[in-house]
């Protein structure tokens, strides 16, 4: 998040915010913010929507939050939600995994939970195939397979999935705890698919 964001304030607030659910009054969002909101907050319900004006709702939103209700003038109510959905309106990226075959499935299930591998309503959607490659583990590795110093030759798979933006990190963290490999081959790959009007 850009430091120079009108409500960087609260949009650490719901990053650092460890609960399921709050309701906060208008005074605890000003507090927050360090200034009064305006007018229209007050009296249109539209402006605690999603939108390019109202760019508010970007504190929340990407800390996995949604706001669930407003009383106008007097408070909001917000849930938090473990999955981000996959917006190709927002950026996308693709990440490519080496990896052995007996664990794909379960990485595709944990990363899907996630908010990846998700587009309308469909989700699990991963490709992969089998690939040949070479490696060579040096003296302070701890090789999954292959002997050290030596370049070993072998089969394994490449797993290709998506998300976006706001499910990247918790993906990366989550491929990372389950692979076996002492050191991952993961490439992350930005994709423009917010340019073709049909998505």
């Amino acid at each position: 998040m850009n430091k120079q964001y009108k409500y960087i304030e609260l949009y650490r607030y719901f990053k650092e915010l460890d609960a399921d659910y709050i309701k906060m009054t208008y005074d605890d969002i000003e507090k927050i913010i360090g200034f009064q909101l305006p007018k229209s907050a007050y009296e249109y319900k539209p402006y605690w929507h999603p939108s390019e004006t109202h760019t508010i709702t970007r504190s929340w939103q990407e800390n996995n939050w949604k706001m669930i209700n407003v009383v106008l003038g007097e408070y909001i109510e917000f849930k938090k939600s473990d999955k981000c959905e996959l917006d190709f309106n927002k950026v996308v990226y693709k990440i490519e995994v080496y990896l052995s075959k007996d664990i794909i499935n379960n990485v595709v299930d944990q990363v899907t939970k996630l908010g990846a591998c998700s587009v309308g309503a469909y989700d699990h959607i991963a490709s992969y195939y089998e690939i040949e490659g070479c490696w060579r583990p040096l003296d302070n590795s701890s090789p999954f397979s292959g002997k050290k110093n030596q370049i070993n030759y072998g089969k394994e798979y490449k797993l290709e999935l998506r998300c976006n933006e706001k499910c990247i990190d918790k993906v990366l963290k989550k491929i990372v705890e389950i692979h076996p490999y002492e050191q991952p081959l993961i490439n992350v790959i930005r994709l423009e698919n917010h340019r073709l009007s049909f998505l």
